[in-house]
């Protein structure tokens, strides 16, 4: 990251918002009451292993009605990967509608723990103690690595002064969208799952990867272990769908046959990550 430290929005005219790195004031998740638009928005500024949960509601509409075409009279068990606040897998679940057999919605980060010390807050990842950002009144720091030298040493002070994440609490990254469609329907169900480690649950007939099989993240060998992970997740004919938004909603749905996935139709040109899927690519089962 570039910039390890920046501006909240909040605080600076909109004029310069273009030019002065900012972000939404994410601890609003915390002290505010928000509605399902601004949850996104606070979310987005959440960077976890480098990836930020960068999310908005209606992101895939043509992606989704290929799936549901798709799908058409027949109840699919889906898991839906990677998914920030998850405001785009309830778009997915209305979408489909009584083609929802289930619907598992997973991220590698479905909490944070948060900590008031210092005059600001600190943001941990409960399950590894790891201190991620630090939030002030008008500045975000992010604990990352940066190619800034300044900037990260002034961001390497602040979580030097980091307290102890055991005297926080647990703020839920999940938008209360999602969080009233689990409440109200048995069919949906929350899953810490990190793509860099193999499934764990039965196999399912849909795995749907959208905004994270993304080469500004990760190393092409790394890409090839997360789509291996996913394929291996997918039912013997199920289908395996990659989506992203970078520009413009692009999408691959894939059909597996025969130990290799096959593409079986197209939102726009494709994903990016299909080239790597389709040249000489598929792990055995």
């Amino acid at each position: 990251m570039r910039f390890p430290i920046k501006v909240k929005t909040e605080v600076i005219p909109s004029f310069l918002r273009r030019i002065i790195p900012n972000k939404p004031d994410p601890t609003r998740l915390i002290t505010s009451k928000v509605d399902e638009t601004q949850f996104s928005r606070c979310a987005s500024s959440i960077c976890i292993g480098g990836i930020w949960r960068t999310t908005s509601p209606g992101r895939h509409p043509e992606s989704n009605k290929l799936l549901a075409r798709t799908l058409a009279g027949t109840p699919a068990r889906i898991v839906d990967v990677g998914v920030s606040d998850g405001g785009t897998s309830v778009d997915l679940y209305l979408a489909l509608g009584a083609d929802v057999r289930s619907l598992v919605v997973t991220d590698v980060c479905l909490k944070v723990r948060a900590v008031r010390q210092n005059g600001g807050w600190y943001l941990f990842r409960p399950d590894a103690g790891a201190c991620l950002m630090a939030v002030f009144d008008h500045l975000i720091y992010y604990n990352v690595i940066t190619s800034n030298s300044f900037l990260g040493g002034h961001a390497a002070a602040v979580f030097a002064a980091a307290p102890s994440p055991e005297t926080g609490s647990d703020v839920f990254l999940m938008n209360p969208r999602l969080m009233s469609t689990v409440a109200r329907d048995s069919r949906v169900e929350l899953r810490e799952w990190d793509v860099f480690t193999p499934w764990r649950g039965e196999r399912m007939d849909v795995v749907r990867v959208a905004n994270l099989l993304n080469p500004a993240y990760f190393t092409t060998a790394q890409l090839r272990e997360a789509m291996s992970n996913c394929y291996r997740a997918v039912e013997g004919q199920g289908w395996m769908m990659v989506v992203d938004n970078r520009k413009s909603e692009k999408a691959t749905l894939f059909r597996k046959e025969g130990g290799r996935l096959t593409v079986a139709a197209r939102v726009g040109d494709g994903a990016d990550a299909e080239a790597l899927l389709c040249n000489g690519w598929g792990p055995t089962d």
